[in-house]
């Protein structure tokens, strides 16, 4: 243990398993081999957790915590000069049917120990984003619950009028039926009335309701814009929309997912990461692949990607249309442009192939990916030439 103590340049190691109120932490003396585990009540915090360490365990320290609804704050206030903390991927962390069987806050406190005193661990690291970058990651998932929570109200009163046997059937003058939630809906759901008195104020309810969520949906994407516009992201942002199946909203959520770029090393990398690879199966000589895929990793910024992609479909390729006052530079418009149609002519393969179009929109989705990465990774060889 004195030999671990040596390569690791740490004393102790202490993997912490946090929940919003009770919390284990588990330490190891790398100079006795001892290792005790505690729970702690209460809301302990992260400050409070090295007070109790720094009384029964010698520095320097290693801290260790799972990821989780904890997020990166503990590793925020725990690293400092002379005390280092990582999180850790709770699927790395190797572990047997009995770990299954048997699962405590002890046991999953425990568990890293062991791995990370050897040479080659298995357990992986999670990349922290600075507090800008999750900023704007939680700016987009709130966006993302208030369109969420805004189309679910406007099922309510559609559900509401078909019980009562009203159904909208507005045409325009070709023939074709108007969408709903539009001028012509709106005013049509005004003339509304009901023989009872209590089924037109629960309408009444449903309309209110749905105009609020509406109003909601609105405010987190005109903030989004307006982050679409700060220095940091709008040089992205200009550049990736210059690819056809993204817009602006599908560029934010890209940047606040994928952060720092340059930690991908291939296009393939960001598709696995974003889940958009097939799994695989295999056992013996008899190995399966290419069936669904993995959908590991943020399933958020995989839908804006995959929805982004369905449009490949009405794409021709080529140049886009480049918005008023947004531009990139001539290379990333001339590879923009070469990626397009190399999407476009892909997707109409796969269709003439046979593929179905789901399937053919996820692969070009894994491409599209790849293409945002490679795309990124210009803009940040561009800016760092600049010195910016």
């Amino acid at each position: 243990m004195a030999e671990s103590t040596i390569k690791s340049g740490y004393a102790t190691i202490l993997a912490i398993g946090q929940h919003a109120r009770p919390s284990t932490i588990s330490g190891l003396d790398l100079s006795t081999g001892e290792a005790r585990t505690r729970k702690l009540t209460g809301c302990p915090t992260a400050l409070g957790m090295l007070g109790r360490a720094r009384s029964r365990a010698a520095a320097p320290y290693r801290f260790a915590h799972g990821s989780g609804p904890c997020g990166f704050q503990p590793r925020r206030d725990l690293k400092a000069p002379g005390r280092h903390c990582e999180v850790i991927a709770v699927a790395s962390v190797p572990g047997g049917s009995e770990d299954r069987a048997l699962k405590d806050d002890g046991r999953d406190a425990e568990a890293p120990l062991s791995e990370m005193t050897k040479a080659r661990p298995k357990i992986k690291q999670v990349w922290m984003p600075d507090a800008e970058c999750e900023g704007l990651r939680d700016l987009t998932r709130a966006y993302e619950d208030a369109v969420s929570a805004s189309r679910r109200s406007k099922l309510r009163p559609s559900g509401f009028l078909l019980r009562h046997g009203t159904v909208w059937d507005g045409r325009t003058r070709g023939g074709r039926l108007r969408a709903t939630w539009g001028g012509a809906h709106a005013d049509w759901l005004k003339t509304l009335r009901f023989g009872n008195r209590l089924d037109e104020l629960a309408f009444g309810r449903h309309l209110e309701a749905a105009a609020e969520d509406v109003e909601r949906a609105r405010r987190p994407r005109r903030d989004r814009e307006g982050a679409a516009g700060s220095p940091r992201w709008r040089p992205y942002v200009d550049a990736l929309t210059r690819l056809r199946c993204v817009d602006v909203i599908t560029a934010l959520a890209f940047c606040a997912t994928m952060g720092d770029l340059s930690r991908f090393g291939r296009g393939r990398s960001v598709s696995r990461y974003l889940g958009l690879t097939p799994g695989r199966h295999g056992g013996g000589p008899k190995v399966t692949g290419g069936g669904h895929i993995t959908k590991a990793g943020d399933a958020r910024c995989r839908r804006a990607v995959i929805e982004g992609a369905a449009s490949v479909a009405r794409s021709g390729g080529g140049r886009k249309y480049c918005r008023k006052g947004h531009g990139a530079s001539p290379a990333i418009e001339a590879e923009a442009a070469r990626r397009n149609t190399r999407d476009a002519a892909r997707y109409a393969h796969l269709i003439e192939a046979g593929r179905a179009k789901d399937v053919a929109k996820t692969a070009v989705a894994s491409m599209l990916a790849r293409d945002m990465w490679f795309v990124g990774t210009m803009v940040g060889s561009e800016l760092a030439a600049k010195g910016r």
